[in-house]
């Protein structure tokens, strides 16, 4: 099966470094090693990554095509489809068949056989463009509901203080009171 799938990467390899035009560029990590791949990546015009170089490395099961790789960005990405340890997650990166634990996500999302390498670095370019002006609001609301927590959180530090300084203030008062009832009833007893 090794077999099958090392002549279908070279011949995959062949036509994606033909193709200048994509926005990526592929090339062996190792020469003699046909499975792990290093794919360049272009950041997309309009994007917020235009103008960016991204280096990923696409890592080959051996029975590929019937399952698919993974991919992780070398270079540091920002984006909710891209874990913090490089680890790119989209559908087409899921092996083939159905999820239980992803209902949302149909097979047909899935890997499939008939789709190919090219597919695959389509659809990662194609999260730049899904990194929206909406994923931004989305963004920008959460860091302002973390600003506002994090100053309700210091209100009730404030409070707090403030509590333990009237209960302390209040026990001073209590603790004059006595003594003061104390030293008067002394004064009484001594005359």
């Amino acid at each position: 099966m090794a077999h099958v799938a090392r002549e279908l990467l070279k011949r995959e390899l062949v036509q994606l470094t033909k193709d200048e035009s994509s926005g990526f560029s592929v090339g062996l990590e190792d020469d003699s090693d046909f499975f792990k791949w290093r794919v360049v990546f272009e950041g997309p015009p309009d994007s917020l990554y235009e103008g960016g170089i991204f280096s990923t490395i696409l890592t080959f099961p051996q029975d590929f095509p019937n399952n698919p790789p993974e991919m992780k960005f070398e270079t540091e990405m920002f984006h909710p489809n891209i874990y913090s340890d490089g680890r790119v997650c989209i559908s087409i990166l899921h092996p083939p068949g159905t999820d239980r634990f992803n209902e949302q996500e149909s097979a047909d999302e899935r890997w499939r056989p008939i789709l190919g390498v090219h597919s695959i670095l389509v659809s990662v370019i194609s999260l730049a463009h899904q990194w929206s002006c909406c994923c931004l609001v989305l963004l920008l609301l959460l860091l302002k509901l973390l600003l506002l927590l994090w100053l309700l959180l210091w209100l009730l530090l404030l409070l707090l203080l403030l509590l333990l300084w009237l209960l302390l203030f209040l026990l001073l008062l209590y603790a004059t009171k006595w003594l003061c009832g104390c030293l008067k009833a002394r004064a009484c007893a001594g005359s």
